[in-house]
């Protein structure tokens, strides 16, 4: 049997859920969905040792009340992680990809140490909130094109009204924007800034077991996605693509390293054809590209997770693998 966590089964709020559960159909696997407002108790009285259970839980659920504002369902979002986590570690089932592992594996500045660790080339970056450390880090890099990005958080209650948020991207700043910055806008809390990466395209790796899909996103071709893809995500810019073995090979050594199952993988081709790392979600979004260019994701992943289950990967240390930096 496998167990899917999440958000909610529901096509409008989980895709990727109700893909899976697809899936499972299609292969003949029992499979049964667990999320907010189900019964733990009988959650953990029905889930066998030998089940799998494979984590997609998001910090937005789509279930709560909206007269619940922005604070109060992050909270309650907060509250239903811990407990669906709790309950499922609780009955001895492997979890693939779960909330501890993906914890530690969501965490950017550790992503980029084991990224180069495995063989990725990586960009130049520090963790500042000190101006002057960071006026000097910028000025040794290209004054006018350094990245400013989230070290962990993506999107913020909007002050004006709590019930939207204010999402938060990578952003060029350069040395003059900084000088103009007060310094205490600095100190309130640390930001990552990295070189900017040139880029003649970039890629978009999924990874689940022993498979990988790959999409070559042509990011450059429109001003509105040439820092960010996502701020044009629907663009006709995406393809299928191949990657070289050696690339291969350091994706599944990072997955190996962390004891993910899976991952999703950002990474830049540079116009001298060489790849930097950026970054990898663990729990990363993969449905949207599986429309537009087919590849029967969601199939693969339940292929590799059966392969899981008859032990084809015991010996890559999926979830059980200790880590050591």
């Amino acid at each position: 049997m496998i167990w899917l966590v999440g958000n909610s089964d529901d096509p409008k709020h989980d895709i990727h859920i109700f893909a899976l559960k697809e899936a499972c159909a299609r292969a003949g696997i029992p499979v049964s969905f667990v999320g907010p407002g189900c019964d733990l108790q009988r959650m953990m009285q029905s889930i066998d040792s030998d089940d799998l259970i494979v984590w997609r839980y998001k910090m937005t659920p789509p279930t709560f009340p909206q007269s619940m504002d922005l604070v109060a369902h992050r909270f309650a979002a907060l509250e239903w992680r811990e407990a669906l986590f709790g309950a499922c570690a609780s009955t001895g089932a492997r979890v693939l990809n779960g909330y501890d592992v993906i914890t530690v594996a969501g965490c950017k500045p550790l992503q980029l140490r084991v990224a180069a660790a495995c063989g990725f080339t990586v960009p130049r970056h520090a963790i500042l909130h000190d101006k002057d450390q960071i006026t000097q880090f910028v000025s040794n890099l290209d004054p006018a094109r350094t990245i400013r990005k989230p070290i962990a958080g993506y999107d913020i209650p909007d002050p004006a009204d709590l019930q939207q948020i204010v999402l938060l991207s990578p952003t060029l700043v350069n040395a003059a924007e900084i000088k103009a910055i007060a310094p205490e806008q600095f100190s309130a809390c640390p930001t990552m800034f990295q070189e900017y990466v040139e880029k003649q395209y970039e890629l978009r790796v999924v990874a689940v077991g022993g498979s990988i899909i790959a999409y070559k996103i042509e990011s450059q071709l429109n001003d509105s996605t040439k820092i960010d893809w996502r701020m044009g995500i629907l663009r006709d810019m995406y393809s299928i693509t191949d990657i070289n073995d050696d690339l291969k090979s350091n994706i599944f050594s990072y997955l190996e390293r962390f004891g993910l199952f899976s991952g999703v993988f950002d990474l830049v081709v540079k116009p001298d054809n060489s790849t930097v790392f950026l970054e990898c979600n663990p729990n990363g979004q993969w449905m949207w590209l599986d429309y537009l260019k087919p590849m029967h994701i969601a199939d693969t992943f339940i292929a590799e997770i059966i392969n899981f289950s008859k032990k084809k990967w015991k010996d890559h240390g999926f979830h059980y693998k200790k880590f050591d930096y």
